[in-house]
This record gives structure tokens, sequence and C-alpha cells, in this order.
């Protein structure tokens, strides 16, 4: 009995199981990049290719801004399942800037073309569910995401983001430089053995003072004495901890920590600050 439901698709689009849910009012294709390559395929066409499988004759389309090569993909899939042109909408630059103009609660220059693509789909909806200005500001104002840019605790500074693949890196990379500009930082990083770890690291090396590595509660996880010693062979110094547990041990006021990785290692980081703020 929802008015509206919003659901993610977990892995790629045509094989993901919110393929069953029937015709979306609307589907929103946000930024494509180089993640679940083993299942998705190894290059941006055939990544789009699965992400576009979420396409259904009859919904409408907003799309982010994407890479040519990707873009292409959408729009013959867009078309090969009847979507007209005028039910196709992409985040332009007049979507960016009066994004822009507004304070948004997520923090980073990314999420203000999330936030352009969220306002393209409440548009697409306000037929069926009609959404004053006012509305649109506050939602946009008050939208809060666990684990995504959070910061923790001012003293000492520890911020987490789940920036688990290359592209997500990338965009805690940005964020950090135009949040902290010319800070360094400790970064704990926590990832599987299934992603692009080699560019993830490679991203933050310049904004690196050191590295802490902690293996993930997971069977896909990669062990933390390895990461930290493709880290060191970087050159940045780097080491392993046995358990999120030892993260309080290492945390100093003068230091700005950062920690990122597998969602799963996040959610645990998360879950024992709660425990430690209690004890508190």
């Amino acid at each position: 009995n929802c008015d509206l439901m919003i659901l993610e698709t977990g892995l790629g689009g045509s094989k993901d199981s919110t393929t069953a849910v029937g015709v979306p009012l609307v589907s929103v294709i946000t930024k494509i990049g180089y993640d679940h390559m083993e299942l998705l395929g190894d290059s941006l066409e055939k990544i789009a290719g699965e992400k576009a499988g979420i396409l259904k004759a009859g919904t409408k389309l907003v799309t982010e801004i994407q890479e040519p090569e990707a873009m292409s993909v959408i729009l013959k899939q867009a078309a090969n399942a009847g979507i007209s042109e005028c039910d196709m909408f992409q985040v332009s630059e007049n979507a960016l800037q009066w994004v822009g103009n507004h304070k948004l609660g997520l923090q980073g220059g990314h999420q203000v073309e999330n936030a352009a693509a969220a306002v393209l789909a409440v548009n697409c909806l306000k037929k069926q569910f009609p959404i004053t200005k006012q509305q649109l500001e506050e939602g946009l104002l008050n939208a809060h995401w666990r684990g995504r840019l959070e910061l923790l605790s001012k003293q000492p500074f520890l911020l987490v983001d789940g920036a688990h693949n290359a592209h997500g890196v990338h965009a805690l990379k940005c964020s950090l430089e135009e949040l902290y500009p010319n800070q360094k930082f400790h970064f704990i990083m926590g990832v599987m053995a299934d992603k692009d770890y080699p560019k993830m690291i490679a991203e933050l090396l310049p904004l690196a003072v050191d590295f802490v590595t902690v293996t993930p509660d997971s069977s896909r996880a990669l062990q933390s004495e390895e990461l930290a010693k493709i880290i060191c062979e970087r050159g940045v110094a780097a080491k392993s901890i046995e358990s999120v547990d030892a993260i309080w041990d290492i945390l100093k006021d003068d230091g700005y920590y950062v920690a990122f990785g597998s969602l799963y290692f996040i959610g645990e980081l998360m879950e024992k600050y709660q425990q430690v703020e209690l004890k508190l």
C-alpha cells in the first residue's frame, strides 16, 4: 500500500531482481563506472548495456552525464524499449546550476549531479505526485546518507565514506580536496578482493600521510596484510591491524583520519563507534 516506492538495483540491471516489479514510472541511471566487472563486463559499453536493462516500454528515463560510449548504448536500448525522446531527460548544465544555487544536505561535488538527477525524476512524477518548490528544496537540504562522507567525530577527526570502487574513490578524493584543501590524511582502508584496489590506492596517494589496512568481515575480503604490502610498494607507509576495534588505538587528536572501502567495513566501523560513544 505504498504511494510511491523507490527501488535501487543491486547489481547491473538486466539480471537484477528489481526488473520483476513491472514498469516503473521513472528509471534513473546514475554515473556509470567500472564496477562488478566480473559479472557486468570489462568495458563501459558492456556495463552500460547491463545497467540499461532496467528500461521498459512506458517508463521515463533520467540519466546523469555519461561517457559517450555509455550514453550511446543507453539511448539505443531506450529506443529499443520504445521510450520516446520526449520521455528522456539527461542532467544538463542548467540543472546543475539550479541545484548549485541550493544548499545540499549531502557533501561532495558529485552530489550536485546526483541531486540534479533526483530533481529531474521529481519533475517526471509531478502529475502523480505534485511537489512544491519549497518541498523540493527542503528535501535537498535534509537528505542524509549514513556512511557517505559522514564526519563521525571532530576530535579526533574521523570521516567515513563507503567508496568501494575506483569511481567512488575518485569522488572521495575530489570531495576531500574541495572540503579540506591542502590537507593530508591518514587513510584507513578495507576492501573486497574483487575490486580494482590498485587504482583506488593510486587515487589517494597524493593526499596520504599513511595507510592503515583492515580485513572486512566477508569471505570476499582482501586480507589486510596483503593490502598493506601493496601500498608500501607504492612508497607510502602502511600497516595492517587485526580488527576494527584496534582503530580507536591509532586515532590522535592532531590527525585527520578517513576510513573508506567496503560497506561491510564501514558498517562495522560505524556500529563500533556507536558502542564507543555509549561507553563514553
